[in-house]
């Protein structure tokens, strides 16, 4: 069963984020630079991706349902050694406001 989730845009994050909730950081210009989302899996851990480096996620602009080029790979949260197996539990994209595993 695939675990997907909508993408959820929050000022801020809580320490466990809700699943999907996404958090846009600006740079000192307010330029969107990157984002934060709690994992979509809904295990609380924080996951994300910067677009300003060479080789980063692209970023559609729209802020209402993101889109993100590139899959993110969520390892699980070191909070929870217990699911440390060195793969991922969840990977998939973020398309038109949806986080969807893969």
């Amino acid at each position: 069963m695939k675990r997907n989730a909508p993408c959820v845009i929050v000022d801020e994050l809580p320490f466990k984020a809700p699943a999907g909730h996404t958090q846009f950081l600006r740079d000192v210009d307010g330029i969107i630079t990157a984002l934060t989302f709690g994992c979509p899996c809904g295990c609380g851990a924080h996951h994300g991706g910067r677009f300003n480096e060479p080789g980063a996620w692209g970023f559609d602009g729209n802020l209402e349902k993101p889109t993100v080029t590139g899959s993110f790979g969520c390892y699980p949260s070191r909070r929870d050694e217990s699911l440390s197996d060195g793969k991922y539990h969840w990977h998939g994209h973020l398309l038109q406001g949806i986080f969807i595993e893969c």
